[in-house]
């Protein structure tokens, strides 16, 4: 008898209703709510997911902290609370691999000294 059983990393973003202030960095405040996970799969199917962690990204500044559990949790089960600075776990500089703009989240190449998308300088 075979089987199949395997474990894998996962992101997706979750839905969160911001009001629009400024952020300390002077820009607009515009959050991303991100659900990082592992998931546990029997011949390719989902079973169940753990490890979960959850982190908030100011796309105003690009700044990225983890969020408290709770919050998290709270956030994935469709609610809307309110974050505070006290519900961050840690800053992430460099929360996203890829070359984004720190700005507005404009996915960049690497030759370029300014964003396409604002005109801000990278």
């Amino acid at each position: 008898m075979f089987f199949i059983i395997s474990s894998y990393p996962k992101e997706e973003e979750l839905f969160y209703k911001d009001n629009m202030r400024i952020h300390s960095c002077g820009g607009y405040q515009r959050t991303k709510i991100i659900m990082q996970y592992y998931v546990l799969s029997f011949f390719f199917l989902p079973i169940f997911k753990f490890k979960k962690r959850y982190f908030i990204r100011y796309t105003c500044c690009g700044k990225s902290y983890e969020l408290s559990k709770d919050i998290g949790r709270e956030i994935e089960r469709g609610n809307n609370p309110d974050i505070r600075e006290e519900d961050y776990i840690q800053e992430f500089s460099n929360y996203n691999s890829g070359n984004k703009c720190p700005y507005c989240g404009y996915e960049l190449s690497s030759d370029f000294d300014f964003c396409p998308k604002c005109g801000r300088k990278i």
